[in-house]
């Protein structure tokens, strides 16, 4: 599993547990491999990390939720995403 930490700022890691940092790079790994985002796409995976932490930031910590609300914001039409 790949891990978020290296997308979050300083300041980030120390708001988020452990299990909410273990959430987050669950989520943000389901969703590259279902956008097909490859390790080597930087600037395509850091747009996924930004966006599952700011969901993350504004409270949700359940990995479903959290991936769906992060697909939205992304702008994956809802039938992909199970909303």
């Amino acid at each position: 599993m790949a891990t978020i930490v290296p997308f979050m700022k300083k300041e980030w890691r120390s708001v988020f547990g452990p299990q909410t940092i273990d959430a987050m790079s669950q989520v943000f790994d389901e969703i590259c491999a279902q956008l097909a985002i490859p390790a080597t796409a930087e600037a395509e995976r850091e747009v996924i990390a930004e966006r599952v932490i700011g969901v993350a930031r504004k409270g949700e910590r359940d990995p479903e939720r959290l991936r769906k609300a992060a697909l939205k914001i992304i702008g994956v039409p809802s039938r992909f995403t199970g909303l």
